[in-house]
């Protein structure tokens, strides 16, 4: 049966149709990611005001993502170690898909940032509080805290996967997705209010997640039969 599923799988990939639902797939988890707690409330709030924040929070985190992608597919793709990838990242969906799911959680929720750090941003010269912003937009494509992890891990899985030259459309789409409620909810801090305070949030939050944890799961066993059916 597990054949039988990934050979269906792989037929649909090579498909055209195939590849643009993976490709919304993508986009609608870096909408989602966007949209979580802890990225509304460590990290939209700092970005309000001029849309130079913005454009430097991007900058920095479209280079962080790039980097974590390219090296993902590079260092632990099937073209380097062969069929240990799918091992290794069937394991990898199954224990984030987890935390998904909230049974368990690898990693805990991150503290807020400390005073000084958010006095560099307010009150350091032009130069400092650029250096800032781009360096929060690194940190959030480096470091994947509890809610950024599980579709992080996603995300690499799938680029070390799918091969470089779909790996680029992926990665931009996932950005692309990232990047409009960012634009959108920090050029007026009341549209973030609204969106918080809304009783169905967190409900679209819950499901989400739960969609995502079932996405790892599948996958993982599609990476499973592929080492069982190609190796």
């Amino acid at each position: 049966m597990l054949t039988e599923y990934t050979v269906l799988i792989t037929d649909v990939l090579n498909t055209p149709y195939g590849k643009l639902i993976l490709i919304v797939l993508i986009f609608l988890a870096g909408l989602g990611m966007s949209l979580v707690p802890e990225t509304v409330a460590t990290i939209l709030p700092r970005l309000a005001g001029h849309i130079y924040k913005r454009i430097y929070f991007a900058i920095g985190m479209t280079a962080s993502i790039i980097v974590v992608g390219v090296l993902g597919s590079w260092i632990l793709g099937p073209y380097s170690i062969g069929g240990a990838a799918y091992i290794i990242w069937a394991v990898l969906l199954v224990a984030v898909a987890l935390q998904a799911f909230e049974w368990v959680a690898f990693i805990h929720p991150a503290p807020l940032r400390t005073r000084e750090d958010r006095r560099v941003e307010r009150r350091g010269t032009p130069r400092q509080r650029t250096m800032a912003i781009i360096r929060q937009g690194l940190l959030v494509g480096l470091l994947w805290r509890y809610d950024r992890l599980p579709i992080y891990v996603w995300l690499v899985a799938t680029i070390a996967i799918a091969g470089w030259k779909l790996a680029s459309v992926l990665i931009i789409s996932f950005i692309i997705g990232y990047l409009i409620p960012v634009f959108w909810l920090t050029n007026r801090l009341e549209r973030l209010a609204r969106l918080v305070t809304r009783p169905n949030y967190r409900t679209g939050i819950f499901w989400f997640k739960r969609l995502m944890g079932t996405v790892m799961v599948l996958e993982a066993l599609y990476f499973l039969g592929l080492l069982i059916t190609y190796y």
